[in-house]
């Protein structure tokens, strides 16, 4: 996603021990840029579900459609869709249209390697 390209993950486990921290000059962001993801998540996980404090702005139960729908935050695709891909069909990306077309060319993939055999 474009407004998160910059946004990066470090993994201090893997920093050797001999590396050398030296200091950067310029002015750092106050905090990582994030956009607002909508899910909606059915049957099990839609019941079982707890609200994610500090990244859940909306978790509300739509009785009519049987579904939670739920708005979070998010600052990383890669992390997100390593999360939402554990709840399988229980959990669909709704919007933004990026993000959600972004995560069914990464299944269509997935698909494709597994075809190939």
């Amino acid at each position: 996603m474009e407004p998160l390209r910059h946004n990066r993950s470090l993994r201090l486990d893997r920093i050797p021990d001999e590396a050398v921290i030296a200091p950067a000059d310029g002015q750092w962001q106050p905090e990582l840029s994030h956009i607002e993801i909508e899910l909606h998540l059915r049957r099990g996980l839609a019941l079982g579900y707890r609200t994610k404090t500090g990244a859940d702005l909306t978790n509300e139960w739509l009785p009519e459609q049987q579904i939670r729908r739920v708005v979070r935050r998010i600052h990383n695709t890669f992390w997100f869709f390593r999360e939402v891909r554990r709840y399988g069909s229980e959990c669909v990306i709704v919007s933004p249209e990026a993000v959600r077309d972004r995560f069914k060319q990464e299944l269509l993939d997935m698909i494709e390697q597994y075809n190939a055999d």
